[in-house]
């Protein structure tokens, strides 16, 4: 039976022959979550995240959400895709639901649900505003917002040979890798248009 691996570490994060704004074959995206922290092991924060990926799955065929990263297979079918505008797209929806339910707590409330603030770097990236922390647990009354991303992304291309059924199932059983489940269709936040859980 076949198997398959991703990349290394070292693995480039982007390829610089590849028009990633005109994608038509299957690719295996992984996101990191910015320093990779674990922020979607609050339950909350990562239900709104699968409901913002869920509006993909016409070209996104399995995805699976990490606590600290996610994987997404494209299948575009042979029809040109923008990549990089639905990783953007991806991105700044999930970054805009979690940040607009921490809009009006404190830093230290914010913790409590899986975000970490950075002291003096906080400015958003998404609304261009300037205000930021002043320091680690005081707040000065304004308004920031937390990244929740890292900026760029990893990306597997995926090779003839390499089979769409088996790259989700590789996918769908991340969790089970990292001991979190014992089975891959136990685990709440995951989908494969190949593979049904047996609920």
């Amino acid at each position: 039976m076949k198997t398959y691996k991703t990349f290394g570490k070292s693995h480039s994060p982007r390829l610089k022959s590849v028009d990633y704004k005109r994608i038509s074959y299957p690719v295996h995206i992984i996101i990191g979550t910015f320093n990779r922290t674990s922020i979607f092991m609050n339950k909350q924060l990562a239900k709104i995240a699968v409901v913002e990926i869920e509006k993909f799955e016409d070209f996104i065929v399995t995805w699976c959400l990490m606590p600290d990263h996610l994987h997404l297979l494209f299948d575009p079918e042979g029809k040109e895709r923008n990549l990089i505008e639905t990783i953007k797209l991806i991105k700044g929806r999930i970054s805009k639901k979690i940040n607009e339910l921490n809009e009006n707590r404190r830093p230290t409330e914010v913790g409590r649900y899986g975000v970490r603030n950075r002291p003096t770097e906080v400015a958003s990236r998404f609304s261009g505003t300037k205000n930021r922390p002043t320091e680690v647990g005081r707040y000065d009354g304004r308004y920031y917002k937390t990244s929740i991303w890292q900026e760029s992304f990893y990306d597997h291309f995926l090779r003839k040979e390499e089979i769409l059924e088996i790259v989700s199932l590789y996918i769908l059983n991340n969790p089970v890798r990292k001991g979190i489940v014992d089975k891959w269709d136990k685990y709440p936040y995951s989908w494969s248009k190949y593979h049904k859980k047996n609920l």
